[in-house]
């Protein structure tokens, strides 16, 4: 059971409602509140939409300069950046190995079949990629690959996600 608390700021004008014309609006947004709501399914682009492939593709060719960057970055030796990246590298590596130590996985996680051959996998960062490898193992339907391991917010029914932030990179089993 849900219980919902509606204010109204009387002070302003443009807000203020008289009498019946407010518990009127409270009514019909109630109502809204208590609609059901339509299957994911329903509202998630399919994978050969032309927005859902220009994406993709976007994504690959921005993950392929990354892993240039990278390259040429190694090539350059900048110690200062080098040792920034290490320490960074190293505080969500540590934190992962820890997860997967309590849970009875080994670490590094192997990439699965399942997972190799999708291409968005392939687009994200690799701390992205073991948190949708974790995911997996923890038998999840979606799950916020922009989240720290310990704050990756896993749904286990494929009808429910969490609050979408403009952040957010959900990865869905089902859909990839």
């Amino acid at each position: 059971k849900r219980v919902y608390i509606v204010g109204c700021r009387v002070d302003v004008p443009e807000w203020s409602f008289a009498g019946a014309e407010f518990f009127d609006s409270i009514d019909t947004t109630l109502q809204l509140l208590k609609t059901p709501t339509a299957p994911l399914k329903s509202i998630v682009l399919k994978n050969d939409d032309k927005h859902v492939q220009a994406e993709l593709n976007r994504r690959l060719a921005a993950r392929a300069e990354a892993e240039h960057k990278a390259s040429d970055d190694a090539e350059h030796d900048k110690d200062k950046d080098k040792d920034k990246a290490k320490k960074k590298d190293t505080a969500w590596k540590s934190e992962h190995m820890d997860i997967c130590e309590q849970k009875g996985l080994s670490w590094s996680m192997e990439i699965p079949a399942a997972l190799s051959s999708n291409a968005w996998f392939r687009t994200v960062p690799e701390r992205e990629q073991e948190i949708i490898i974790w995911g997996m193992h923890e038998g999840v339907a979606w799950i916020d690959s922009s989240q720290k391991i310990s704050r990756a917010r896993p749904s286990r029914n494929p009808e429910v996600v969490g609050t979408l932030l403009p952040g957010s990179h959900l990865f869905n089993y089902e859909l990839g």
